[in-house]
């Protein structure tokens, strides 16, 4: 989950390729590839940087209620949903090869959900525009489908939390 993706002298001296990831992709990861021990190696600042991003890691509460694999091909690409007690995260991610997925909402409960969508910005690509990224709201039910666009090496973070009437 690195969210500082230059490399090269000034960041690691011992490898000098490009993080085939962008920002949200990253971000992403570390929801799919749980491990129980994951680790943030950058510096506080980068991920202050970035609110809605530190946002979806903060949610990742453990123990996981449910995990499942909402859709993927070895080697392409994964959409994977996890359950906490407040909420129901997905991440996304896709090799170099950009696509647009679409996602049915059918693993949500009978209720309404507020979902925060983080995606790779327009004209993301993890050579040449990593950090780029944009955020959107809307309400879902389970009925709904949800069309991400994944940028070549990005991904997609979602928030998905009960509307709760007051």
């Amino acid at each position: 989950g690195m969210f500082d993706l230059r490399q090269g002298p000034t960041t690691r001296i011992d490898e000098n390729q490009p993080v085939p990831s962008t920002l949200v992709s990253e971000a992403a990861r570390t929801l799919i590839v749980f491990s129980g021990v994951t680790i943030l190696p950058d510096i506080p600042e980068y991920y202050k940087k970035y609110p809605a991003l530190l946002q979806f890691l903060s949610a990742q509460k453990m123990p996981w209620k449910e995990s499942r694999t909402l859709a993927g091909k070895i080697g392409e690409y994964v959409v994977m949903m996890r359950q906490t007690d407040e909420a129901i995260l997905v991440g996304a991610a896709t090799n170099e090869s950009g696509r647009i997925i679409d996602i049915p909402l059918d693993f949500l409960d009978d209720l309404q959900y507020d979902v925060l969508i983080i995606e790779d910005g327009d004209g993301a690509h993890y050579l040449t525009n990593r950090e780029t990224l944009k955020e959107s709201r809307r309400k879902v039910s389970k009925q709904d489908s949800i069309k991400l666009t994944l940028a070549p090496g990005g991904g997609a973070c979602l928030i998905f939390k009960p509307v709760t009437s007051k």
